[in-house]
């Protein structure tokens, strides 16, 4: 039977914790580093030359991969069958790297609109 001294009693179980922490928040959505964020804007800015804009990219923490957001914006006149191959297009491109869970990819024609999922939308009001 195993015995620990006091001080390796602590030391492991401080390692239990602190591993425990770590897998807690790889668990719920941590953002990925500025690095990722910048190579998956990069990636989608020069996908395809019909992208005019990226508006928005998020990557969050799903285990040790990541889910990824990526919010385009493509020509308003831009027939809906060329827009679904380029968002789909980018999509499996992003799935493709290795670090990657699963990507969404949103397609709008413009991007000054206010953003779609609010938190503070949802959020009760704090005035009677």
């Amino acid at each position: 039977m195993l015995q620990f001294t006091d001080d390796a009693s602590l030391t492991f179980g401080y390692l239990l914790t602190h591993i425990g922490i770590l897998d807690a928040v790889s668990l719920v959505g941590e953002s990925a580093p500025p690095e990722m964020l910048q190579k998956l804007t990069y990636l989608a800015i020069r996908h395809d030359p019909q992208i005019k804009r990226v508006d928005t990219v998020r990557a969050y923490t799903f285990g040790v991969l990541y889910f990824v957001e990526v919010d385009i914006e493509l020509p308003e006149d831009l027939p809906l069958k060329e827009a679904h191959a380029i968002g789909e297009s980018l999509q499996i491109k992003i799935e493709e790297l290795p670090e990657v869970e699963r990507a969404f990819v949103h397609l709008d024609f413009e991007c000054d609109h206010k953003p779609e999922h609010s938190i503070l939308s949802k959020l009760p009001s704090s005035q009677p």
